[in-house]
């Protein structure tokens, strides 16, 4: 009976013991490598584990953890990319505001003008005429537009205005 007792307590204590091993060598890394996975998940980058061995869990941890720290730059990266997009998105935004109100300024300013403002082709072809020539010399401005100056200009003045226009577009103003 002593022998039966003494076996079944001995039993007891290696049960116990390999309980023990279980946990702290396999379970408990396990479950640390779980709850790095969840951090990780959380949006908690960077979270490293302690690498406990050169084992199968020692290398996971290892694994794990470069895992984090890359995930960690990557995020970083592209947070510093899209505060970069951000502010080049802003600054475009003030750059076309402030042309829609210049270009609103110049058209104001070409339609309420007195003078004729037009605009013409390198082959002397209006592209845009201003309100001012209806007033001026009574032809509607869309009677105009896609037509040669020349049509505009008595026959004897011709050659002199097309020079001047030639003479223009070879300075490029």
């Amino acid at each position: 009976r002593r022998l039966i007792r003494t076996g079944a307590i001995f039993f007891c204590f290696a049960t116990i013991i390999i309980y023990y091993l279980l946990v702290r060598y396999i379970s408990r890394p396990v479950i640390n490598l779980a709850h790095l996975a969840r951090r990780i998940a959380s949006g908690e980058y960077g979270t490293q584990l302690p690498i406990s061995g050169n084992d199968e869990v020692g290398l996971l941890s290892e694994s794990l953890n470069q895992m984090s720290h890359e995930v960690q730059q990557k995020t970083l990266d592209l947070e510093t990319a899209n505060r970069e997009l951000q502010q080049e998105l802003a600054e475009r935004r003030r750059a076309e505001e402030s042309l829609k109100a210049s270009e609103e300024k110049f058209r104001t300013l070409v339609e309420n003008s007195f003078d004729i403002i037009f605009v013409l082709d390198s082959s002397g072809v209006f592209q845009f005429v201003s309100p001012s020539w209806e007033t001026h010399f009574g032809y509607p401005v869309s009677s105009v537009i896609d037509n040669n100056f020349l049509t505009f200009v008595h026959p004897d003045d011709a050659p002199l205005c097309f020079d001047y226009l030639k003479e223009v577009m070879a300075s490029e103003q």
